[in-house]
């Protein structure tokens, strides 16, 4: 039997959610990647950062609650600057101020459970984004299985399941790792994208099947 955990992750200083393919300039996705949160309830129940293996075992949905202020600072990172032989460069880093998400983790009920009991009392301590993110986990819930069909959603939604007629934006989220067997070892190879229609509520053409959280409707 499967169940699935609502929960709320709000943000008190603020966060960042790098986009790879940006250099100087490190702008950051409007809410955290599906790979994200998986770090963040890995990072709860313990489980060893370099092992992926979980991921297979969960759905994960994300909903824009508050998508924060954005701004742009500087920082300083540790790189060979060649103009005066230094160790050390400058960035501009886009941050989030202040957002509130909520994650939506389907999976075995007895999983799930435990779940829910690591995000109260996580094994690591929690962020969001960069390891200096806090985060808080607030009003987590388990909820049974429930389908509806749908032309309005709260979550953000897969590309190819869907087609929004209200204004969203579309970005490419890291959502696993690839990987390759080598005799009885498995070695992470990259990281597999998707691409995703964000915004705080969508309204769709043509109604689709969603998962009901209290009155929320979410997409895995």
């Amino acid at each position: 039997m499967e169940a699935i955990l609502k929960a709320t992750l709000e943000v008190p200083v603020w966060c960042s959610f790098r986009i790879p393919t940006a250099v100087n300039v490190h702008t950051t996705y409007p809410v955290p990647p599906i790979t994200t949160i998986f770090g963040l309830l890995s990072a709860a129940m313990g489980w060893s950062s370099d092992d992926h293996s979980n991921m297979d075992k969960l759905d994960i949905g994300i909903l824009l609650i508050k998508p924060g202020e954005r701004i742009e600072g500087y920082n300083k990172i540790i790189k060979w600057d060649r103009r005066d032989k230094q160790m050390r460069t400058l960035v501009m880093r886009h941050k989030l101020i202040q957002p509130v998400y909520q994650i939506a983790v389907k999976g075995e009920q007895g999983l799930i459970e435990h779940i829910a009991k690591a995000l109260d009392n996580p094994y690591f301590p929690l962020c969001l984004g960069e390891s200096d993110d806090v985060v808080e986990v607030k009003e987590v819930e388990v909820f049974p299985i429930k389908k509806t069909m749908t032309q309005e959603i709260d979550s953000i939604l897969p590309q190819e399941l869907g087609r929004p007629v209200n204004k969203v934006e579309l970005f490419y989220l890291p959502i696993g790792f690839l990987a390759e067997e080598r005799g009885n070892r498995r070695t992470w190879s990259g990281v597999k994208y998707q691409g995703y229609y964000i915004a705080s509520k969508m309204q769709l053409e043509e109604p689709i099947e969603a998962y009901l959280l209290g009155e929320k409707r979410v997409v895995l």
